[in-house]
This record gives C-alpha cells, structure tokens and sequence, in this order.
C-alpha cells in the first residue's frame, strides 16, 4: 500500500515539476524531462518487482 501512494507521490511530484518547467525555460524543462524519464523507469522497476512478489 505504501509503494503504491510513494509512486503516486512521486507521479505528482514529477508532473509539477514539468509544468513548472514549462514557465521557467527549455534547458529547464529539458533537464526535468530527462530525470523524469529516469524516475520512470525507476518506477516502471519498482512495478515490476511488486508484480513478481505478489504472484509468489
């Protein structure tokens, strides 16, 4: 349960972040862009993982 409400924390996080982005600048939205991507297959991981373990 909690991974879940992390995950979705950090979903939010991520899309405040890029529309913040999207005022301040390019370079900006740009580098936010690419740690967002990061996060997400960080996320896409995690998801993963959890799958296997609930299957067990």
């Amino acid at each position: 349960m909690t991974r879940v409400s992390s995950c979705l924390g950090l979903v939010s996080w991520m899309y405040l972040h890029l529309t913040v982005d999207v005022h301040s600048g390019i370079r900006t939205q740009y580098r936010s862009l690419r740690t967002s991507s990061r996060s997400i297959s960080v996320l896409k991981y995690q998801w993963e993982d959890s799958s296997k373990n609930n299957i067990k």
